[in-house]
């Protein structure tokens, strides 16, 4: 068995949609939260392919989204912020105004772990 990771202070946990973060490495985030640790959540697209109804409200889909990644912040302990990019969901490309926002949150944030 290998050791735990040790706690950062403050830790950005980044992915392309609302969800995520929580299927990735949630367990990870909430044992850092309850030692201490401030969790940040950078959610790149707006989360707006995520139903199979062709008929779906996208803004209320899309702020669906929002609430519950916001939420799922708050079950795993993370008292940092969730910040959304809003790029349209299946369209998110590394191209350099992406990469720039990303750049820009990790700056603002100064997580020491990312």
């Amino acid at each position: 068995m290998a050791a735990p990771l040790p706690t950062p202070a403050v830790a950005l946990a980044i992915a392309a949609h609302p969800d995520d973060i929580e299927f990735c490495c949630g367990a990870t985030l909430a044992r850092w939260a309850r030692d201490g640790c401030v969790v940040h959540h950078l959610i790149c697209t707006d989360g707006s392919k995520g139903t199979w109804d062709p008929d779906a409200d996208l803004g209320a889909l899309v702020e669906r989204r929002r609430i519950e990644q916001r939420a799922a912040a708050a079950t795993l302990g993370a008292t940092g912020e969730v910040v959304f990019l809003d790029e349209v969901d299946g369209t998110l490309v590394a191209n350099p105004m992406t990469v720039a926002r990303v750049a820009h949150t990790i700056r603002r944030l100064r997580p020491d772990v990312v």
